[in-house]
């Protein structure tokens, strides 16, 4: 969404909500009455009863209808409303507009608001693009209104009042802002709002998407076998030493950069962790209590963890240690700890790491200069291949689903040593949704166990 969820909520009106979507509601045979609603009459006599607004966040919810009605937030330079009208008016397939408004610009620009009811919901999509393209109006944004069920049993909070309700909404068909991609049928997950008169609720509760479970793309894992369809001649180059010897990757970098054919480098090194493992001699001889003031007043560590029943205690480095001073601050450290007694065995990381890819003219010359350079940096460089595999889709064991390979190819990084026609097992990491497929993917060959 262009505007976060909150102001959405301060930009739509919610009677115009109720007026447009409750004629819907009564032609399904829900009437003109709100069911989840019990709240006695109001006694002229007395004052006006205390209400107070309750949200319940991350409600799954089920889209019943998509209704063609729509609020339309956008950027407009127009001065007034009526020429904006006019536009909108035009565009085929647009029935009427109405509650058009200036807003207070929001954070990414928006200013205008309206209601706007298309001959169809089919046509949002259709209808947005073209209210793109009007001179008026830039970065539109279409929220149609929506119909969707939502679980009978709801948890509502008002976290500025810290107060918590659990009610039982009778009729679980609700009325809904929804993103101009929901579709009846979808999954979604919502923020359902009320207002409660004591232990009732007052008018019509209302629900905002936050997410689209058949759009919105989702974090996948896998494995899989795939047969390399063609090899390229960009490379990834991995190696990693101990923070104290990130010369030395320095150095591995500047001679791999130095290979001739070799081009178009994005090597880097940089440190993997800020964090240092220090093993004791034995652990059992002194209090976790004095370790623990120790750390707490030793200058410039900002956080530690005792695992003492490991026999080690982990640390972060302080904000001004680096490479250069690495060799320093941990001599340093093991001095002052052994003074107190606390006998230290040894250290472990941080690490630097180098990181990066290459291109090659002879993919093979370079593979074949690897083993020369570890022997002489005493390193491991982990060299992999760029490699194409043809695939229309990619089946997800955990999600029992297969998401679709727009360009059905993908590319992945593969050990040097493999031909094309090869079957590669491969670990992949992707986002997908089942509308939209697989929007981005990472693959290298797995390591075998």
């Amino acid at each position: 969404m262009a505007v976060s969820k909150k102001q959405l909520y301060s930009l739509i009106i919610i009677v115009i909500m109720v007026g447009s979507i409750a004629g819907f509601v009564s032609l399904s045979g829900n009437g003109s009455s709100n069911p989840n609603s019990n709240a006695p009459p109001l006694d002229p006599n007395t004052a006006p009863p205390t209400t107070i607004r309750y949200t319940a966040p991350n409600i799954e919810a089920t889209v019943t209808m998509v209704f063609p009605t729509v609020v339309l937030i956008a950027k407009t330079n127009a001065f007034d409303v009526t020429t904006v009208n006019a536009e909108l008016l035009g565009i085929e397939g647009v029935s009427s507009v109405t509650n058009s408004q200036f807003i207070g610009a929001q954070q990414s620009g928006e200013n205008f608001r309206a209601d706007v009811r298309l001959s169809s919901s089919d046509g949002i999509e259709g209808a947005m693009q073209k209210m793109e393209l009007l001179e008026s109006l830039s970065q539109v944004s279409l929220y149609p209104q929506a119909l969707v069920t939502v679980p009978q049993e709801t948890h509502f909070v008002n976290t500025e009042a810290d107060l918590t309700k659990d009610y039982n909404i009778t009729d679980q068909s609700i009325q809904a802002i929804v993103d101009s991609g929901t579709r009846q049928g979808d999954k979604l997950t919502v923020t359902v709002s009320a207002t409660f008169q004591g232990d009732l609720i007052v008018g019509y509760p209302q629900a905002l998407i936050e997410n689209n479970l058949a759009s919105a793309p989702t974090f996948y894992s896998t494995e899989g076998s795939f047969k390399i369809s063609s090899l390229g001649n960009d490379f990834r180059v991995v190696s990693s030493a101990n923070l104290s010897e990130k010369q030395k990757l320095d150095s591995i970098r500047a001679a791999l950069e130095g290979i001739d054919g070799v081009s178009d480098s994005t090597l880097q090194v940089s440190a993997a962790s800020g964090t240092m493992a220090i093993f004791f001699k034995d652990a059992n001889s002194f209090s976790a209590q004095d370790l623990n003031t120790f750390f707490t007043y030793y200058a410039g560590i900002p956080s530690f963890n005792l695992q003492l029943a490991q026999g080690y205690a982990s640390i972060a480095l302080p904000q001004d240690v680096n490479a250069d001073s690495f060799a320093g601050f941990k001599a340093k450290l093991e001095k002052d700890l052994n003074g107190l007694r606390f006998n230290v065995s040894g250290f472990q990381g941080p690490n630097a790491l180098l990181n990066g890819t290459i291109k090659a003219q002879d993919p093979q010359s370079l593979a074949s200069k690897i083993p020369a350079l570890e022997k002489d940096f005493n390193a491991t460089i982990n060299l992999l291949q760029g490699a194409t595999f043809d695939a229309d889709s990619i089946f997800v064991a955990d999600a029992n689903a297969s998401f679709a390979l727009k360009d059905g190819n993908f590319t992945a990084f593969v050990k040097p040593a493999h031909s094309r026609g090869d079957d590669v097992n491969l670990s992949i990491v992707m986002f997908a949704s089942e509308r939209t497929g697989i929007t981005d993917l990472q693959a290298q060959e797995a390591e075998r166990v």
